[in-house]
């Protein structure tokens, strides 16, 4: 069932990627939501927030902007950078290669774990693939944040165009996606 879901996710991601035009998009309320759940931006000014192209998708969160959810768990995801893998990556073979810094805020009242954080990330029409580079510190960490604590990590990521790229951030299987972009 999860693999449904991830690839439903994706899908979707991709879409809205396609979906791009150029254009600017039209201005949201502020409040940001998914198709099922919601939560709020807590960094960004109202009119920075936009809503997704394809009706019915999730909408998104500016790069730096903050995302909470209801329950107090909030996330953000830095603007990409780029990045050159070492000698010894394992990384597919997209043309452009990102970093992205991660960041969870921990106010619900339960621990929770970063490794429980799925991100991926769209750009050129299509997916982009996972840099594995021991060697650059990348990953979450695998420590629980506990009630009040916080943690950030970078991850790196293949992508086809590095101009447009969008990170899909979606904390645990009990929490819906918010899309970031810029």
């Amino acid at each position: 069932m999860r693999g449904k879901t991830v690839t439903a996710v994706l899908a979707m991601g991709v879409l809205a990627l396609a979906g791009c035009t150029g254009e600017a998009p039209e201005k949201g309320t502020g409040s940001l939501s998914t198709a099922v759940g919601t939560g709020t931006s807590t960094t960004a000014p109202k009119d920075a927030v936009s809503s997704s192209p394809i009706p019915g998708a999730p909408s998104g969160s500016a790069f730096g902007e903050t995302f909470k959810y209801d329950d107090g768990l909030a996330v953000s995801v830095g603007s990409p950078k780029p990045f050159s893998p070492s000698a010894k990556a394992t990384k597919g073979p997209e043309p452009d290669f990102i970093t992205v810094t991660v960041s969870v805020v921990n106010e619900t009242k339960t621990k929770f774990s970063p490794l429980d954080v799925t991100v991926t990330v769209a750009s050129g029409g299509g997916q982009g693939g996972d840099v594995l580079d021991p060697a650059s510190g990348l990953g979450a960490p695998n420590k629980a944040i506990a009630p009040g604590g916080n943690a950030t990590w970078k991850l790196a990521f293949g992508v086809l165009n590095s101009e447009k790229v969008a990170v899909n951030v979606q904390p645990g299987i009990d929490r819906d996606q918010v899309i970031f972009g810029g």
